[in-house]
């Protein structure tokens, strides 16, 4: 249930967590070449949002290990400027 909770309810924007033996600096950058990087949370969790159609099949593709609702990893991730 947890699980479905934590789900995008959004195509163009959600968190992608990115597995823990990558440096901080791979996931950034490679959740930034899927779309526009929105904050930076701990344990390379990155809240991403793109106007392309496919974010999410692109952001696993890339290597995100979990996508999540963006709302709610916000809670625990600072804003890029």
């Amino acid at each position: 249930v947890a699980a479905l909770a934590a789900a995008p309810s959004r195509a163009d924007a959600m968190a992608a967590v990115y597995p823990p033996w990558w440096t901080s600096a791979r996931a950034v950058a490679t959740a930034a070449g899927e779309g526009r990087l929105q904050a930076v949370g701990a344990s390379n969790i990155l809240v991403v949002t793109s106007d392309q159609p496919g974010l999410g099949r692109r952001l696993r593709a890339s290597g995100a290990l979990l996508l999540i609702d963006s709302r709610l990893a916000s809670l625990c991730a600072a804003p890029t400027s």
